[in-house]
């Protein structure tokens, strides 16, 4: 009996033992792991109506801007990837008992792994904003069919009358759309800044290109054989608003380089303003055209027109000049 009971408990032995081995030697399998990626896909996307401003090329000397509608879409996107198992097999019959380890990698087909989660915008444009009521500078105005807003009283070329300015920050909004403001240069004297591969950089608009002038610095620059031509009204009545054009024709041998023109006189509405020419190629010819409120009273105005360039005075460019009021 004795002997008997022994056996009995020998063979549960053995069989406890068995069993620990196979749970030990099956396969383990682990969580899902990232595989190849295979494509990004958008789960959602976020719609904004939004509008943008801008200073564009004028040759009339009135500041122009463009308005135009823009929709940005918030894109919120998922990466995926192949969906892999990873199974582990300990020995796995192998006959080194030091090889203790195996891992599998194995594809999961019909499902993928959802990895990274990110969003990207996406600036559409939706059109000009035509006919559209606007404020500009704290004044309402209207876009045209083309979606252009003229500054016709020339404020911006104005507020450049100052020459310690250097740029000016204007601000346009819609009542449904915000505010959006944009920084604009005057720069006289320009240089070329050279630009470094990969590394964008933003420009700020400039009123002098905007206009077409040429204002990067000279080497050489000659005043002689510049001639001079003003069109204004020697007569007209108070209060009028009047236009003086000042036109440089190039006759010389050498580019003038850096030209500007600014007017002096006793009545305030006529003087410091600024003409703008930049550099004239010989046989070229560039005018520039000022609005001027007179004063509300009959008088003989008079006002004279100074000119600059890359070297300095040109007294004899300087034009003198009268208008009588009634």
């Amino acid at each position: 009996m004795e002997k008997v009971s022994f056996k009995l408990a020998r063979i549960l032995s053995l069989l406890m033992v068995a069993m620990a081995l196979c749970t030990q030697f099956n396969a383990q399998t682990k969580e899902p792991r990232r595989g190849k990626y295979l494509r990004t896909e958008i789960r959602k996307t976020d719609k904004k109506e939004d509008f943008s401003f801008t200073l564009v090329d004028s040759s009339a000397s009135l500041p122009c801007f463009a308005f135009r509608y823009k929709t940005i879409l918030t894109h919120h996107e998922v990466r995926i990837y192949e969906m892999l198992m990873e199974v582990v097999r300990e020995n796995a019959g192998k006959a080194d008992p030091t090889e203790r380890t195996i891992v599998d990698y194995i594809l999961v087909p019909d499902k993928v792994f959802e990895g990274e989660k990110s969003t990207r915008e996406e600036i559409v444009d939706a059109g000009p904003m035509v006919n559209r009521k606007i404020s500009f500078d704290n004044k309402t105005v209207n876009t045209d069919a083309k979606g252009y807003y003229f500054d016709s009283r020339q404020e911006l070329v104005s507020k450049f009358d100052d020459l310690r300015v250097k740029e000016i920050r204007v601000v346009a909004g819609c009542d449904d759309l915000g505010a959006k403001s944009l920084t604009i240069t005057r720069n006289m004297i320009r240089r070329d800044v050279p630009k470094l591969p990969g590394v964008a950089v933003e420009e700020t608009p400039d009123l002098l290109e905007a206009f077409g002038l040429d204002f990067h610095q000279l080497k050489q620059s000659s005043p002689d054989g510049v001639k001079v031509k003003v069109t204004a009204p020697s007569q007209a009545k108070a209060g009028d608003i009047i236009s003086i054009t000042v036109e440089v024709a190039n006759d010389g041998p050498k580019p003038v380089g850096n030209l500007i023109v600014r007017s002096f006189s006793a009545e305030s509405s006529l003087s410091d303003k600024m003409f703008y020419f930049g550099n004239i190629q010989p046989g070229k010819k560039v005018s520039f055209m000022r609005l001027v409120t007179l004063p509300e009273r009959k008088d003989t105005i008079f006002y004279a027109l100074g000119f600059w360039n890359v070297l300095g005075v040109a007294p004899k460019l300087e034009q003198r000049l009268s208008i009588v009021t009634e």
